[in-house]
């Protein structure tokens, strides 16, 4: 919703409102109306200097006014009222309060969750409690007749082709001369310098396109030249560069893209949908290419949330690969063959570390053989061995299949380890854990990837069968 259309929007069947004072954490000044259907309609009060009569329009504020004051009186039947801390509140209907609170209460009883706070978090509960469900699967808006959007391809190339036209809302000259903080202020322009097929749940009277859409724009070349200048433009907010050539290039800015306002992830899903959708699919993944080749090397709590990751990667078509992510301890060296070795006065290691049962490396040579599959070191050697030392050690020992990464080293247990690299792969992956720690030490929806090797005999034939029924299914 903006200043110029909030009086429109009639809402009803409303499960969750909330609202930010200003000064407060977060998105200060910022409401948020959820439906019972998971739409989300989104206005921040400061940022469209609207007045406090027309606050109150969008949302009756005394309801807000008074439970902070210590006074519940008059929050509606059927309604609670929720402080989310550091200025933000909310007002949500009974049905969804005990799943929010249970949701919340096991989220901080997490490593991820521990230190925080509901603002940060009620949003993505309250849409998984409404509907599990994400706001990308939310209904179409419709018109207020329950019709839905007709496609506009000739008005969105008039908006490029900067002609006047009063349905037209925006000026293409004028959001592309926008400065960084205009970029962030704005809201309701990124629908037409990205339009999708998909009307917009924030901003449903925004034009969309169709199939027919990406050969029109291609033989206009003004509207061309100014669709690729406003990528350009937002690239350039996102710190990045482009050549031109489809080639994406770091910025020498020092704010990475990950650092931006969190709706900005929401921003860059529209507009990967966008170039995929107007015939720029390189372009889109060069982009989604260097994103994820930076969150590599991001600190982990600028990572942004798995869904995130998800969304991006669902706007690509991509290569689906085969992974082994491999631990060494108890599953290529083993209690057994240590057995031997001491018996038959043979060394136990060399420059890199223990030795390796040869029947284990035959059990995963195996593996590879069966599935093709890649090979991803989750090992604790990988915090004191280089990618060098292992390609090194790989090599010397004549080790089967291709060690193409570690996982990250974190705080966290194994199985997080090894979902962080999984959510960072550019691919889609099937993968195997092969690994001699206990079940707790890796997520529950790994279980079904997971082998657990007996430490006395390590990686055995039968495992190596189990991982190739799990690798080709």
């Amino acid at each position: 919703m903006s200043k110029t259309n909030f009086q429109h929007f009639r809402l009803s069947d409303i499960a969750a409102f909330s609202y930010a004072f200003a000064g407060a954490m977060g998105d200060c000044g910022g409401i948020i109306i959820v439906t019972n259907t998971a739409q989300i309609y989104y206005i921040n009060y400061l940022n469209e200097d609207l007045t406090w009569e027309e606050v109150n329009e969008i949302i009756p504020m005394h309801l807000f006014k008074l439970p902070v004051l210590g006074n519940t009186a008059k929050v509606p039947d059927g309604w609670q009222f929720i402080s989310l801390g550091c200025g933000n509140n909310l007002l949500l209907k009974h049905l969804y309060v005990e799943k929010l609170n249970t949701m919340f209460n096991e989220y901080l009883q997490t490593e991820e969750g521990q230190d925080a706070i509901l603002y940060q978090v009620w949003l993505k509960f309250i849409l998984k409690i409404i509907n599990d469900t994400s706001t990308n699967l939310a209904p179409l808006p419709r018109h207020k007749n329950g019709s839905l959007p007709i496609p506009k391809n000739e008005l969105v190339l008039r908006f490029f082709r900067n002609e006047i036209d009063e349905r037209i809302s925006h000026r293409h000259e004028d959001i592309v001369v926008y400065d960084d903080n205009q970029m962030e202020m704005y809201h309701d322009f990124i629908q037409w310098i990205f339009p999708t097929k998909r009307p917009s749940i924030m901003h449903p009277e925004a034009p969309i396109i169709d199939e027919n859409f990406a050969e029109m724009l291609c033989a206009d070349k003004c509207a061309l030249k100014n669709y690729c200048k406003s990528c350009q433009r937002y690239l350039n907010y996102m710190n990045f560069d482009c050549n031109g050539d489809s080639n994406i290039i770091d910025s020498t800015r020092e704010m990475p893209f990950y650092k931006l306002p969190y709706h900005n992830f929401l921003r860059i899903t529209r507009m990967l949908d966008s170039l995929n959708q107007t015939g720029h699919q390189q372009c889109s993944y060069n982009i989604y290419k260097k994103m994820f080749e930076l969150l590599k090397n991001a600190p982990l709590t600028w990572i942004p949330h798995d869904d995130t990751l998800q969304y991006w990667k669902n706007t690509q078509q991509l290569a689906s690969r085969k992974i082994i992510f491999l631990d060494f301890d108890g599953v290529m060296d083993n209690a057994k063959y240590d057995i031997y070795l001491n018996k038959h006065n043979l060394p136990e290691k060399d420059e890199f570390g223990v030795l390796f049962d040869p029947d284990c490396i035959a059990a995963l040579a195996h593996i590879v053989e069966q599935t093709g599959a890649d090979i991803v070191i989750s090992s604790s050697w990988k915090d004191y061995m280089t990618m060098d030392e292992i390609h090194a050690m790989w090599h010397k020992r004549q080790l089967p299949g291709k060690v193409i990464d570690v996982t990250p080293t974190t705080s966290r247990h194994r199985g997080d380890e090894i979902a962080t690299w999984i959510n960072l792969c550019l691919d889609t992956c099937s993968y195997v854990i092969i690994d001699d720690q206990p079940r707790e030490q890796f997520n529950t929806d790994q279980y079904d990837q997971l082998i657990i090797t007996n430490g006395f005999y390590g990686l055995t034939q039968s495992d190596a069968e189990h991982a190739v029924e799990i690798l080709n299914q």
